[in-house]
């Protein structure tokens, strides 16, 4: 069973980025490796990993890639395509779980990850 399961759009945008690697193009790995946080901003991709900053950054050109609730809760709404790039990066894929001593619902990973739609800041309004 594959570790992803992804949908064809995940797939086209995600192979565009492989056929870039392949073609010796590493300057997305050189980009993310060096990124630094600015102390007054608080983007999420600085809390993403190296693969998810490079594959984001590889596919809009730009650092800020939120999901579409992400940008909502900054007040920014995502623009419909073709106006918009659609980023896919790979979130953990974790199912709840009680624990039966204290009752609360945890959340496991489950071992594969799963394509998560993101949009850079240009393709807000």
């Amino acid at each position: 069973m594959p570790l992803v399961k992804m949908t064809p759009a995940a797939e086209k945008s995600l192979n565009k980025v492989v056929q870039a690697f392949q073609q010796g193009n590493l300057s997305p790995v050189v980009q993310a490796a060096a990124i630094q946080q600015d102390s007054e901003d608080d983007k999420p991709c600085y809390h993403w990993s190296l693969r998810n900053r490079v594959l984001a950054y590889a596919q809009t050109g730009e650092w800020d890639c939120r999901n579409y609730r992400a940008w909502q809760r900054v007040n920014r709404q995502v623009k419909r395509k073709p106006d918009c790039k659609t980023a896919y990066i790979f979130a953990p894929a974790k199912i709840p779980v009680e624990d039966e001593s204290t009752g609360r619902r945890n959340w496991i990973h489950v071992g594969r990850y799963r394509p998560v739609a993101v949009f850079p800041y240009s393709g807000t309004d």
